[in-house]
Parts: C-alpha cells; structure tokens; sequence
C-alpha cells in the first residue's frame, strides 16, 4: 500500500476532528442522561474513538491506517526508515521527550512502499492526534504541543522527516459555576479566551521556527439570558435552574504544521 501524501488532506482530516468533536459531546449527555446541556464532564475515551471511526473511512480510502494508543516511541522512530541502502546509513534512535512509554491517542501511519526498510515500527508516521476533555489547566495541552512539536523538528542524515502534521484537540467552559452568561459577555469571553492561546502558541512559533501553528475555535454549545427568558418564568424558576442551563462551551483544535518553502 503506497500513497503521497496530499495538501487536501489537512482539510478533510480536520473536518472530521471537528465534526466528531460536537458529534461527542451531544453523543456524551445523551449516554449519560444529564439535565442540562451545560455538564462540564465530558468522556475523553469517547471523543477519541469517535474521531477514529470518523477516519478510518477517509484512511482506508487513502491507505493510511487510523492506530488507536500508538506508542510513542514509534511515532518517533516511524519519522524515518530504520536503515537505507542507497546512503548505506542505520537510523539514529529518537526519543521522545520524558516518557519514552507514553502513546499518542491517534495516529495516522502508511505502510511504506519500500516495507523493508522499516522494521521497528513497520509503519511510516504520518499524523499524530492528542485529544483532551475539559481542561483547566493549559500546561496540559501544552504537554502534547511540546510532543508532537518534538516529533516533527527530528531529523536523521538517513531521509526526511515524514511526520506531516500534528493537531491537539481540548474542550472549555468559558462560563463560571453558577453563572447566568448574558449575551454582550459571550464574544468577550470567546475573545479573551482565544487571545490566551494564540500568545502561548506565539512562544512555540518563536521556539520551532520551521513550524507553523495555527488554532481554530469550535463553538460547541451556546446558551444565553436572553435566550432562556423565553422559555422559563422567572415567577417559577430559581436562579440555579436558570445558571444551570446557560453556558458556553467552547472547542479549540491547534494544528502544527511545517513552514511551506
């Protein structure tokens, strides 16, 4: 199985995270009977195979293989061949930073066309996927940047870096517990919350430079005042059923990808 790789495929493989993504949160409250479309639990396991099925349909048409858990010491080394006989040269070992053990929750692979110069791990690495539920803590998000940012600067005198892309996908709730959310502090919440994130990617910019990194914004749910003054009788309801039912619930997909020469 062989194909080269193609710049559409940025586009459709993040049309399908996005898509999963929303698909997984209703799909969450659903299978978890929640009263309010505002819950900010949200299980992780569910978005990421929901995702995968999302691309394995794509992939299978392509010839790219969608690998659940994929170590990542293999994501690593699978960058490059093990050994070429053209340069007469054996791969270096790339580690990955700290947690030589550690997987990566998705990852997109291709059977090479010359297989026999892959051995350990017989997959070339093309794509790797982190997804996190509810985050609170950024460094965590930030983990998985740092990973795959490490993964695709690796270089080897034997061949180049076949690593094409890497996307870190995170849910927020933007609204405080016990929050009726107006509708003017929505766009301010949605800017403030971006304007953070695009400063901390500013700091990787400047660190790999090779590297472009890029964040897309996701509304998931979105529930004003104005909207909920429609549907409940402020004689009736109490102001925890009301801040209960408002929210924003936001999902952020930061893609890396190399500088085009």
């Amino acid at each position: 199985m062989y194909t080269e790789w193609q710049d559409k495929y940025y586009n459709e493989i993040e049309q399908r995270i996005v898509e999963s993504a929303i698909y997984s949160y209703e799909e969450n409250l659903r299978l978890s009977y929640q009263r309010t479309d505002f819950k900010s639990r949200l299980i992780e396991y569910l978005i990421v195979v929901n995702i995968a099925k999302k691309l394995f349909d794509w992939g299978w048409d392509n010839f790219i293989h969608v690998q659940l858990e994929y170590p990542i010491n293999d994501y690593y080394n699978g960058a490059f061949p093990e050994f070429s006989w053209d340069k007469k040269l054996k791969r270096q070992n790339h580690n990955p930073p700290k947690n030589k053990s550690g997987r990566i929750d998705i990852a997109l692979t291709k059977e090479p066309y010359r297989s026999f110069l892959y051995r350990k791990p017989k997959h070339m690495s093309l794509v790797g996927i982190e997804i996190k539920s509810f985050v609170r803590n950024n460094s965590i998000v930030e983990k998985d940047i740092v990973r795959l940012s490490e993964a695709m600067v690796q270089t080897d005198d034997i061949e180049k870096n076949s690593i094409r892309a890497g996307y870190v996908l995170f849910f927020k709730k933007l609204d405080r517990p016990n929050q009726i959310v107006k509708d003017s502090e929505i766009p301010e919440m949605k800017y403030n919350e971006l304007s953070k994130w695009e400063m901390i990617l500013d700091c990787f910019k400047n660190k790999n430079q090779s590297l472009e990194y890029m964040i897309n914004p996701i509304e998931v749910k979105e529930a004003a005042l104005a909207e909920l003054e429609k549907k409940y009788d402020p004689d009736f309801t109490s102001h925890d059923e009301v801040a209960e039912n408002s929210g924003l619930i936001m999902c952020y997909l930061v893609k890396i990808k190399r500088k085009s020469k």
